[in-house]
């Protein structure tokens, strides 16, 4: 029996987004950089935002994609912690 292809969202708590690190799944990263309250999952709780479907449908010259993966070794705690604090601050307004 072949399973059903599902895509489900699963909800971000703070304390998800307070975890996030530079090396956090690009799901994660691209949540905290977009400012999004949810990743999408597969039925198997498998991510479906990923390095390769990142650089696939982003391409190389996105933003996100420079940032987060091209140079990912250059992520600092500083960079990520005001992307947190923003991240929070619009979860606050919406």
């Amino acid at each position: 029996m072949k399973e059903a292809f599902i895509t489900r969202l699963t909800f971000l708590s703070n304390e998800d987004i307070n975890k996030i690190n530079k090396n956090s799944s690009i799901a994660y990263l691209k949540a905290l950089y977009q400012c999004e309250n949810s990743i999408a999952i597969n039925y198997k709780k498998e991510e479906l935002f990923t390095q390769t479907t990142a650089t696939n449908n982003l391409g190389y010259k996105n933003d996100f994609t420079k940032i987060f993966i091209l140079d990912k070794e250059s992520l600092n705690d500083t960079y990520l912690d005001a992307r947190k604090n923003l991240y929070k601050s619009i979860n606050t307004l919406k």
